[in-house]
């Protein structure tokens, strides 16, 4: 009697037992599928195996999907199907591409990414306002400034002390017009403008000439009145760094940057290996004898905006023989000063009570908005002058399809702490004069997010 009960015991558990591994079986199988199935979508969204198990353990009951799922990977996802449990009451939604016979809605298209990068073509000044147009244009960028300045939503610090420079050309016009400059913004372009007031057309047109020279004949005290016109010309800050790197930096970058690059920038920023730091003064000075006899011998323009690598050097300071582009930024946003980065906010201070601008002029619409300036003053026949000499300057165009790959590259392979600090250092300068730094930020991550996914613009 015992030994019967005992055997019907056995054989209970025995079939429970049997029909639990049955069960889990099915069960893995199920969720097996759903990863399959997944890991073939092209659709990102997908849910993963752990996503997909905790659907198969909710409550909610569907239709039944009678029939093995597989998705095709040549094809896009292009319904939505529900999937049940062997029990009819759990399911887990994955993505097809046919949708057959199965219990699938269709799939709404995906809306185009706010943040696809741009490949924006450069401003050729082809469609110029008319000067009412034009005045226009300037009250409102007088508005912004004064509203910025004033509001203050995003709680920055700005500057109330008189511009660091100011230069005054008394021969435009009856009263003559103030400029303060803003290297890396036109400013090479904007002195050529000015030229014919002080030098013969000769001089103007040897460039090697036309540059601080012009400076010993403006007026360095500028009158305050502010019925004496002022203006500034700006640029977006993003490029305007990376056209300061490229140009002063990159490469050996140029003779005069020297010492801020090899004894400010690499000697704070470059990490070395810790068996040659006794060599570090030693290797510092043969980097930089280096890079001048290189930019002694090259044609410098040539040497712009590539690496130098000394590839059979032990040097650290050789491999790349000048900063790299987070290197320069890392110093810049630790204090590593000077004009061609600056803040324009702490340059040019348009929120101090000493400052105003009566025309704010913008490096991507540059010609057409400095001759409309230079008409309104009265000051045509500098146009006509400019013409006869004008000097071709990559900083008064926005950047072609090849700059604006450069800018996503460069700013694209930053560590996304820096890439944000950078864009907190430069906001008073996007907000101040209307340049869209989110828009650019977003740009960025997305041109970040399909170079790693392997995707083109």
């Amino acid at each position: 009697m015992l030994n019967g009960r005992v055997q019907r015991r056995t054989i209970i558990l025995f079939v429970i037992f049997t029909v639990t591994l049955f069960l889990v079986a099915i069960r893995e199988n199920l969720v097996g599928n759903i990863t399959q199935s997944n890991n073939n979508s092209e659709n990102k969204s997908s849910p993963t195996a752990n996503e997909a198990n905790s659907l198969i353990s909710s409550s909610t009951s569907l239709k039944t999907f009678t029939s093995t799922f597989t998705t095709p990977a040549q094809k896009e996802p292009l319904y939505k199907c529900h999937i049940e449990n062997i029990t009819g009451t759990n399911f887990a939604e994955i993505d097809c591409a046919d949708k057959g016979t199965y219990n699938c809605e269709q799939k709404p298209k995906p809306e185009s990414s706010k943040c696809a990068p741009q490949l924006r073509k450069p401003a050729k000044n082809q469609n110029c306002s008319s000067q009412e147009d034009f005045k226009a244009l300037m009250k409102t960028r007088q508005s912004r400034i004064a509203e910025v300045c004033a509001n203050n939503i995003s709680n920055l610090q700005f500057s109330d002390k008189p511009p660091k420079e100011l230069f005054h050309f008394h021969g435009v016009g009856g009263t003559g017009v103030t400029w303060c400059p803003v290297y890396k913004a036109a400013s090479s372009n904007t002195n050529s403008y000015f030229c014919p007031l002080y030098y013969d057309e000769a001089k103007c047109a040897d460039k090697t000439r036309n540059g601080a020279n012009l400076w010993r004949f403006s007026e360095f005290f500028p009158p305050e009145e502010r019925d004496v016109p002022r203006f500034i010309v700006v640029r977006d800050p993003f490029e305007r760094v990376l056209s300061a790197y490229r140009d002063k930096i990159e490469g050996p970058g140029a003779l005069p940057f020297l010492d801020l690059v090899y004894y400010d920038i690499l000697e704070r920023h470059r990490l070395i290996p810790s068996h040659v730091m006794f060599q570090k003064q030693e290797f510092l000075k043969e980097a930089w004898t280096r890079a001048d006899s290189l930019l002694k011998v090259e044609d410098n323009r040539e040497m712009k905006g590539r690496k130098i690598y000394m590839e059979n050097s032990g040097n650290p300071y050789e491999n790349p023989l000048s900063a790299t582009f987070e290197e320069f930024l890392r110093a810049l946003l630790t204090g590593t000063k000077n004009e061609h980065w600056d803040l324009i906010e702490t340059s040019c201070t348009p929120c101090s009570q000493h400052s105003y601008f009566t025309y704010i002029l913008t490096v991507e619409d540059y010609d057409c908005e400095l001759n409309n300036m230079l008409r309104v003053l009265g000051a045509g026949e500098l146009q006509a002058l400019h013409k006869k000499y004008h000097q071709t300057n990559r900083n008064v165009r926005r950047g072609g399809e090849g700059e604006m790959r450069d800018l996503y590259e460069y700013y694209g392979a930053l560590p996304g702490d820096l890439l944000r600090a950078f864009y907190d250092w430069y906001r008073a300068d996007c907000e101040l004069f209307g340049y869209d730094c989110e828009q650019t930020m977003c740009e960025i991550e997305e041109w970040k997010r399909r170079f790693s996914s392997g995707h083109s613009l």
